[in-house]
């Protein structure tokens, strides 16, 4: 992921003119976001396990025992039903299900940017990411292991599909937005950034 985000520092200081501020300004964003993600990557193994993220843990216990069977809300645990079977402690458990949400954190800054680029230029749209995964909030909890972390990539996929009214890109934006609802009730909160979306793009 960090070779994409290269990429993307890359492209955005070839199209960059004049070159010059732009293309510090560019090298000043990659800069920042490289120290971001390896501050990120420190505290996957140094932050304290949140009640939160044992919550989560619990849940995929009680999937991988079958007494978990609602559809929504819970149904992030299936991914998950590994860790126990893993013969690590309950504390590496939520460790190693952070990794996979940062896994999930570079997927999104990478659609983030993507969804940038249709409204700004290249180096705005990167400009944009570096923010976002520099506030505070997203410092702390972006790769936690809770359920958000999960639903962030699959709604900005949802934005992304349903920017393009073609019949098949509108069925997969409902099927993600199903998924989304699956994964949490919160996903209902993207209506007014969709709807918004919507309206600009028609």
């Amino acid at each position: 992921m960090l070779e994409t985000v290269r990429r993307m520092t890359e492209l955005a200081i070839a199209r960059a003119r004049p070159l010059g501020s732009r293309r510090a300004f560019a090298a000043a964003l990659f800069a920042l976001l490289a120290l971001g993600l390896a501050a990120q990557v420190a505290g996957l193994f140094l932050k304290n396990v949140n009640w939160d993220e044992f919550i989560f843990l619990k849940n995929v216990y009680l999937t991988l025992n079958g007494e978990q069977h609602r559809l929504i809300q819970t149904s992030y645990a299936h991914l998950f039903t590994w860790l126990p079977l893993a013969g690590i402690s309950e504390v590496e458990q939520v460790v190693a299900g952070r990794l996979v949400m940062f896994a999930a954190w570079l997927i999104s800054l990478v659609l983030l940017y993507r969804l940038g680029t249709r409204y700004l230029d290249d180096l705005a749209a990167l400009a944009g990411v570096v923010l976002f995964a520099l506030f505070s909030y997203n410092q702390y909890h972006a790769a936690s292991f809770r359920a958000d972390n999960l639903l962030l990539p699959v709604m900005l996929a949802m934005v992304l599909a349903a920017g393009t009214a073609t019949p098949r890109r509108v069925l997969a934006a409902g099927a993600l937005g199903g998924l989304g609802l699956a994964i949490s009730i919160k996903a209902i909160l993207w209506a007014p950034a969709v709807l918004g979306l919507l309206l600009v793009s028609g």
